[in-house]
């Protein structure tokens, strides 16, 4: 065993056994040890580490050649590492600085509806959950448990529960929930911010999604629910109301019902509009881009047309976005 001595303070006498750097830490936690495969980490930037093994692996397009990890007893293992210095920054950067986006990634989205279609929510959290199009009528249900809906869907669209993938915003306050999908051995695959667009993924085969389920905010929820009306699918929501304060908010919007379960038809009726721009890249939109101008790429939906619009816009007069007017 290697010894690098022993640590100092609260950890007195405790010995060093290992010492590895930033990212070959990461490459050997991701359990990266054999050549050839590679981790690629997003933080402040980005960086990609191949495992080269015990050969050392000379790059020709300015990759940096490194020692990647060495265990007690065995040759030094090499790695070849490339790096975008800012990339988290960058997004930190349009966040925090210039106020363009409230989270790292974001989608700008809004529905329009006939004056009252829409479910007027209060700005409390939501109970969510929603599958895309091809299901029986009825077939989820908040009133059920997380493995019975998982287990219904698996008939459903006939895939194994063991393929069947549920989409979960990656909170605390979803451990529970994930353990519960995890224990009938269904696939979750966490998201960090943006749960429109983890609903709207369940319409799309390509993402793999097949359910979308958790808690999230309630203006979020009726602008998913506009757009499965718009596609097509199921959901049910439910606010979450725990406490007074948040039961007057919701009264007073006209909300008397402080247990209804809403489904698609009650949050949004009659003929609806959704759109929503890319603020950064995400798997549905692409994020906004300086290039001689402002480039935007936007999705536009309508329910009674079944209509699904992409538009990529070139906006060559930098200058409106600067009006003060």
């Amino acid at each position: 065993m290697f010894n690098y001595g022993t640590n100092e303070g609260i950890l007195k006498n405790v010995p060093i056994t290992a010492v590895l750097g930033d990212q070959q830490a990461s490459l050997f936690g991701q359990n990266c040890i054999t050549s050839g495969e590679v981790k690629n980490t997003y933080g402040t930037g980005c960086f990609a580490l191949t495992n080269t093994g015990s050969d050392i692996v000379h790059s020709n397009n300015g990759l940096l050649s490194t020692v990647a990890y060495q265990k007690d007893g065995d040759k030094p293992q090499y790695a070849i590492e490339g790096s975008v210095s800012i990339a988290g920054a960058a997004v930190q950067w349009l966040r925090d600085n210039l106020n363009i986006i409230k989270e790292s990634s974001e989608v700008e989205a809004l529905a329009m509806a006939e004056k009252g279609s829409l479910l007027n929510a209060p700005d409390v959290y939501m109970q969510k959950i929603a599958i895309g199009p091809g299901c029986p009528d009825n077939l989820i249900s908040l009133e059920e448990d997380p493995e019975k809906n998982v287990t219904e869907l698996s008939k459903a669209i006939n895939k194994p529960v063991e393929q069947v993938t549920i989409c979960v915003l990656d909170r605390p306050r979803h451990d529970n929930l994930i353990e519960s999908l995890r224990s009938v051995g269904a696939k979750v695959r966490l998201i960090q911010d943006g749960d429109i667009a983890g609903v709207i993924h369940t319409t799309e085969k390509s993402t793999g999604i097949d359910m979308y389920m958790g808690i999230g905010g309630a203006p979020e929820g009726v602008l998913a629910a506009a757009a499965l009306r718009c596609i097509g699918g199921q959901m049910q929501t439910k606010l979450v109301l725990e406490d007074q304060e948040k039961k007057d908010r919701a009264s007073r919007l006209g909300i008397t019902d402080f247990d209804k379960i809403y489904n698609l038809d009650d949050m949004v009726t009659g003929d609806a509009l959704f759109a929503a721009t890319g603020v950064t890249n995400g798997s549905i939109l692409s994020g906004i881009e300086i290039n001689s101008g402002i480039w935007t790429h936007t999705i536009v939906m309508r329910s009674s047309s079944k209509t699904i619009r992409w538009i990529t816009a070139h906006h060559q007069n930098i200058d409106k976005f600067n009006s003060q007017d």
